[in-house]
């Protein structure tokens, strides 16, 4: 089920808030640019990002000749180069990979740990393996479901969790090698003979974990052990007399975390035990009353995220309180993330479908896959870095202007500088005596003449970053060097201005240039120069 847009306004703070800095700024790298479509991208904290795509040179993209490529967070790589289909790869923490890949009419697993790549298992006959039922943790345990059954590598062998007539579906495991999934309890779940119900393996053995005659699916784990569904509170959640609810297991017991006449799906859980949905605010979300929102669930109690008047669905919460969600403003689909503090608009409404198969780590990456006009192209979302907590960011693409320094919080564009330290304190590319702050470094070059009762100044300004100066100032000596008579916008310069004036130019006698900061709160005039009128105009010519 897909969903979309939505402006939302936040009032839910997370309880584990503290373990992120907020109101974090973001910016975004297109990862891939080429004719053909990429998709299905996963990403890991480090910011590696792995997907499935055509190689670039190919002269038509053929779904039967899929590779699988890895960007390290500075480059990308193509990780296989052969002529069958590479599909569903999948990333961990340690910069892992899985994926499945056909060859020669037979399905096998592929394993890369960063410097080659092992064949691990191979499906029974021509098996397809659905990319979404494939996963792997930061032990570089893998697990999937095949021929309706669920599998399971553990570094060294393969172990078929499931052996059974059953059909057993959507495998997802931990960090301690816990595996869930949902599975048919009867002959068939298709026609009545038998419910989906949801399994817990624990390295030892099986847990059914529901036991009911309705459907149970989507289970997700955590690496404490907690697992979280939906499942169906009466005969028929299809248009019948039952709805979906989402139901949370804690190692012990289960809870039913929601308990009421509408449709609750799509859960995710993350390590701490908290749970976010999809769940409808009214009677009717299929054209009724009601539409599709985001709720969470905090260990005690049930908030609703968004409130609005559009749907947003497919929630996906990291460790650390960010989050990520569809909305649609009934024209466009966007992506959405809230960083803790404020909800940031990742994608801009340009086409029907956007931020499909959206990822979020726990380092506050984003990964998506969106169309440009074309086809599919892969988008990176990144935190702007701030380290030394100061307020300025060094990446290009966060807001201006750039840190020069993020290792000092001394240093800064909004920083003053020091005429002595041996440092570019306030990141304008000057030093100490060299910065005009210091008022002793050559920024300009001056020349003056005159023409009857006309004053003629060229200058130059030679400053990095003009747009950090308001103004610059002439200022004749006989008189009180606070009152200019004329002030010259930097947009001017470097030009040749003419000035003319209502009193004998040798009256002037010097001249002062001056500079003075936006910083108006601590008002700092530089002399630049001086030039003598008296001399350059002849005695007055």
């Amino acid at each position: 089920m897909k969903w979309s847009l939505v402006v939302v306004l936040v009032s839910f703070v997370l309880f584990f808030s503290s373990l992120a800095p907020s109101g974090s700024q973001y910016y975004t790298v297109q990862l891939t640019n080429n004719l053909y479509d990429d998709g299905y991208p996963q990403i890991n904290s480090a910011g590696q990002v792995v997907w499935e795509g055509c190689h670039p040179s190919a002269e038509e993209c053929l779904p039967s000749d899929l590779e699988i490529f890895l960007f390290d967070g500075t480059s990308t790589t193509q990780i296989t180069n052969n002529a069958f289909r590479d599909y569903g790869p999948r990333i961990n923490e340690n910069g892992h990979l899985v994926w499945a890949g056909v060859e020669e009419s037979q399905t096998k697993i592929f394993l890369f740990d960063g410097t080659s790549t092992t064949h691990i298992a191979s499906l029974p006959g021509d098996t397809f393996l659905d990319r979404y039922y494939l996963h792997i943790n930061n032990a570089g345990w893998v697990v999937w479901s095949a021929d309706d059954e669920i599998f399971l590598y553990d570094g060294t062998s393969t172990t078929a969790i499931t052996n059974n007539l059953f059909d057993d579906h959507d495998p997802h495991i931990n960090d301690e090698g816990f595996v869930v999934w949902y599975g048919c309890d009867g002959p068939a779940c298709w026609n009545e003979e038998g419910d989906f119900e949801v399994f817990l393996y624990d390295g030892m053995g099986t847990t059914q974990l529901t036991n009911n005659a309705f459907d149970d699916a989507e289970p997700r784990i955590s690496n404490n052990g907690h697992v979280v569904w939906y499942g169906c509170d009466g005969s028929d959640c299809w248009g019948g007399d039952g709805d979906f609810e989402i139901f949370l297991y804690d190692g012990m017991s289960t809870t039913q975390i929601t308990n009421n006449a509408l449709l609750d799906m799509q859960p995710h859980i993350n390590n701490h035990g908290y749970v976010t949905w999809t769940g409808c605010d009214g009677t009717d979300c299929w054209g009724g009353d009601g539409d599709f929102e985001v709720f969470l669930y905090d260990g005690t109690e049930t908030t609703q995220f968004t409130n609005n008047s559009s749907h947003d669905g497919d929630p996906w919460m990291s460790d650390n309180g960010r989050l990520i969600w569809l909305g649609y403003d009934g024209y466009y689909y966007d992506l959405f993330l809230f960083d803790e503090t404020d909800v940031i608009e990742l994608t801009i409404n340009e086409y029907l479908w956007e931020g499909p198969n959206p990822q979020l780590s726990d380092s506050g990456y984003v990964v998506w896959q969106e169309p440009d006009g074309t086809d599919h192209e892969i988008y990176l979302a990144r935190p702007c870095s701030d380290s030394d907590e100061d307020g300025y960011y060094q990446e290009d693409g966060c807001p201006p202007p750039l840190d020069c320094d993020d290792t000092s919080e001394h240093i800064s564009p909004g920083s003053t500088e020091i005429c002595d330290d041996g440092e570019d304190n306030d990141c304008d590319g000057f030093v100490d005596g060299d910065d005009p702050y210091c008022g002793t470094g050559p920024l300009l070059e001056m020349d003056l003449s005159c023409d009857g009762g006309t004053l003629n100044l060229e200058f130059l300004l030679r400053s990095p970053d003009p747009a950090l100066w308001a103004a610059y100032m002439i200022i004749p000596s006989p008189l009180l060097p606070i009152l200019p008579l004329w002030q010259i916008p930097l947009p001017e310069i470097p030009s040749v201005l003419h000035i003319p004036v209502s009193f004998p130019i040798d009256d002037l006698g010097w001249i002062g240039i001056y500079s003075f900061l936006h910083d108006w709160s601590a008002i700092r005039a530089h002399d630049l120069g001086w030039l003598d009128t008296t001399a350059a105009c002849s005695g007055g010519e």
